[in-house]
């Protein structure tokens, strides 16, 4: 997939796949609203989704900082955000 945003290229096939997430029907039986979530890295350090939430299409978004670190909790995948973006995490 590629995708044109803020006048930048996207493209999932020559950026790094560093995480993904999803809550198949295997996982989660009783959520009947399917999503998917991969995470990727650019090479030059820029981070995007690629997100598919039943019944719309992928789509892709830009993330920064603060979006990163919420993506991580809410995926519960915090080992990407460390191993890729080590200044964003703060010990408590």
């Amino acid at each position: 997939m590629k995708r044109i945003i803020q006048g930048k290229v996207y493209n999932t096939e020559t950026a790094t796949l560093i995480a993904e997430w999803d809550n198949s029907p295997e996982r989660y039986p009783t959520d009947f609203h399917y999503e998917e979530v991969k995470v990727y890295k650019t090479k030059s350090g820029a981070c995007f989704t690629v997100s598919k939430y039943n019944p719309y299409p992928w789509e892709m978004k830009l993330l920064h900082g603060p979006e990163i670190l919420e993506l991580a909790q809410k995926i519960g995948e915090v080992d990407f955000v460390a191993k890729h973006f080590p200044a964003l995490i703060v010990e408590g």
